[in-house]
């Protein structure tokens, strides 16, 4: 079976026993869920604050949650193998955080105004890890996309 093996080099190592045990695979890509699914809202995030200017910063309605309110995003976050963890603050300043099944996600991006007296908050993002323990978290005030005046 190991001439199944991608050769290409620009895809990641393959293991042969996992491509010869179906049940390994599938454990495998279980324990990472809520990071492939982390990324995933990582690279949303960073595209839809990159379009936001001085007045607005990242918000975020959790569709599915029921959750009624629009949240300021200071913080995202995931820990394998399925949740995954927003944290802000409410348009009152009061702290929000929800933890979710990275199946049930259902994230609507929103620009908000910033908040009276403040910066507009910009998160940044680390690198994606392996060790899945909140691993590539947003970083708070990591300031990647300059807001647009």
């Amino acid at each position: 079976m190991n001439d199944l093996v991608p050769t290409n080099p620009a895809l990641p190592d393959v293991d042969p026993a996992r491509l010869q045990n179906p049940v390994a695979e599938a454990a495998h890509h279980s324990m990472q869920a809520a990071q492939h699914m982390f990324e995933y809202i990582a690279r949303e995030a960073i595209e839809f604050q990159s379009g936001l200017n001085a007045q607005t910063e990242l918000g975020a309605i959790m569709v599915a949650s029921g959750m009624p309110k629009t949240i300021h995003v200071r913080q995202i976050r995931f820990k394998n193998p399925d949740i995954i963890v927003f944290s802000g603050v409410d348009h009152e300043g009061n702290p929000v955080r929800l933890l979710q099944h990275y199946t049930m996600v259902s994230i609507a991006f929103v620009s908000v105004k910033v908040q009276p007296g403040e910066q507009p908050f910009r998160i940044g993002f680390m690198e994606f890890g392996d060790s899945g323990e909140g691993s590539g978290a947003a970083l708070p005030g990591g300031d990647p996309t300059p807001p647009r005046d």
